[in-house]
């Protein structure tokens, strides 16, 4: 039996758009997209998109006359990482979409957030989270509303939280006493990492907002969890005057954004090999594993120079259980010691373990990790793919990630706008 894994970083710029094909027994095959966006290279993202397509075997599309995305995840709701979205849902039949969980409140101040967000509000929708990522789609894109909604209809979407969810992608045999017995093979785990201490600074936010609607609006009060898209449209102007004084307010208190409750947690995904691979153990099973790229080379004579060179990193191993994890983190804030702790209890010390190539959160950014997060990746050769786009505002990523990842003794991936920077993994699991 060969289980064949492929994955794809692609080089879109200040952005990310990250995709995985699992392929199984028989033709099986399972594709997970982690996150879609771009604010230097959104040109790109079509490319890569149909390159993903052309990928997929397009003679073999199902009955809508599409391939298929099984699990796309969105890790928050920035539009460099949902731009694209819309691209992605109008090329494959996406089965399920996973976006960060908020409350009924924050929805309400995510729209509030646009100052034309008003033109993007329709119905007497209560804000599910259907409408929420139209919303978002339409924010970051000006796409047309009624066109997302149609291609959105038959895609089950879902909110995060801090709970673990597990996608499986598996095969079903029959067995002399089950039919259809189910065989894990490879595990796709999400969840919603939070604010960590900073958490109580988000609760203030949403009071304060609270406080300052029930104070403009007095008797004509309406109960904020029981707002409509109607309602928030009809009210726009004095709801948008609330909104824009809370968070001058949180500014001059205690220095928050107001656009920073909107990331403050991202969905992380883990994938990596599932029980019934990894329970085979040793002898059982060869693992061929290459990676494709540039790397960065750190000269520690002089901090300073930094240097890129192109890798083509092979290995092989013979014991499934120690290779073969990928972690996505998103704009997760890891220099957070609570968020780190969460992220190692929630993942396991074993699938920790399995991590090869993990994603540098908010594209190496010194505010988002620390060199407790990179100590936790112990284990020899794991790649940091760091998606940036280095001549953009926020010059990420930060010199002083790059010397953490190069101390630990990490290799740092750089994923840009650059066609040569694309970073590609195979995986090949061969059973007897």
């Amino acid at each position: 039996m060969e289980i064949s894994v492929e994955r794809y970083h692609y080089p879109i710029g200040q952005g990310t758009f990250s995709a995985q094909i699992i392929k199984g027994p028989g033709g099986s095959k399972y594709v997970c997209v982690y996150d879609c966006g771009s604010v230097s290279g959104k040109g790109n993202i079509s490319k890569y998109a149909n390159e993903l397509y052309k990928k997929l075997e397009p003679d073999k599309i199902n009955k809508k006359g599409k391939e298929t995305i099984d699990l796309l995840v969105i890790s928050h709701l920035d539009r460099d990482h949902v731009n694209g979205v819309s691209k992605l849902i109008e090329l494959f039949d996406v089965k399920k979409i996973v976006i960060p969980y908020m409350s009924k409140i924050e929805k309400i101040m995510l729209v509030l957030d646009s100052p034309g967000g008003s033109r993007m509000l329709y119905g007497e929708d209560d804000l599910s989270p259907r409408s929420s990522l139209i919303y978002v789609i339409n924010r970051a894109g000006d796409e047309n509303m009624q066109f997302l909604e149609e291609l959105l209809s038959d895609v089950e979407i879902v909110e995060s939280s801090r709970d673990v969810s597990i996608e499986y992608f598996d095969m079903n045999e029959d067995t002399p006493k089950v039919k259809r017995w189910p065989y894990k093979l490879w595990e796709f785990l999400h969840f919603s990492l939070y604010a960590g201490e900073k958490e109580f600074v988000q609760d203030i936010f949403v009071e304060e907002f609270k406080n300052s609607y029930r104070s403009k609006f007095g008797g004509k009060i309406k109960d904020p969890n029981k707002m409509t898209a109607s309602y928030l449209k009809d009210n726009w102007t004095d709801l948008r005057d609330v909104y824009v004084k809370t968070c001058s307010h949180m500014k001059e208190t205690y220095g928050v954004d107001g656009k920073d409750i909107f990331n403050s947690s991202s969905v992380i995904l883990y994938s990596g090999p599932a029980d019934n691979l990894v329970g085979s153990g040793e002898n059982y099973c060869r693992v061929h594993r290459v990676s494709k790229g540039r790397q960065v080379i750190v000269d520690y004579k002089n901090l300073d120079e930094h240097y890129r060179e192109n890798f083509c990193y092979c290995v092989e191993n013979n014991n499934s259980k120690y290779i073969g994890g990928w972690l996505g983190t998103g704009d997760a804030r890891l220099a957070d010691c609570l968020n780190i702790d969460e992220l190692r209890v929630n993942l396991g010390q074993e699938r920790m373990n399995r991590i090869r190539v993990l994603t540098v959160p908010h594209h190496g950014s010194k505010k988002n990790s620390n060199d407790k997060f990179y100590s936790i990746f112990s284990r020899s050769r794991v790649e940091c793919v760091v998606h940036s786009d280095p001549g953009y505002t926020f010059q990420h990523p930060h010199t002083e990630i790059e010397e953490l990842i190069a101390k630990k003794g990490l290799v740092e991936v750089p994923v840009t706008k650059e066609p040569e920077s694309c970073y590609k993994e195979h995986l090949l699991y061969r059973y007897w």
